[in-house]
């Protein structure tokens, strides 16, 4: 058994592409979020979830990529503050 975080533990394993929308009330949060992107930041987050990953049988070599679009770049930049 695998365990995340305290008592939350693994049951399956899927691979498959995870998305995650954010909304930004400002263009403040929204310049700083950017800058935590271009810099690697956000991409370091989630190296604790690649790790826990890359104990599992055949996932042994997985790498997550952390990506914005074009085309989510743009709408996240339209729907600042809306």
């Amino acid at each position: 058994m695998l365990y995340v975080l305290g008592d939350s533990k693994i049951k399956g394993l899927e691979i498959a592409c995870l998305a995650i929308h954010l909304h930004f009330k400002s263009f403040c949060s929204w310049r700083k979020f950017l800058e935590k992107y271009l810099t690697g930041k956000i991409k370091q987050a989630f190296n604790p979830l690649q790790e826990v990953l890359r104990k599992q049988p055949g996932l042994e070599n997985v790498e997550l990529e952390v990506a914005v679009y074009e085309h989510d770049f743009i709408r996240s930049f339209k729907q600042i503050g809306k």
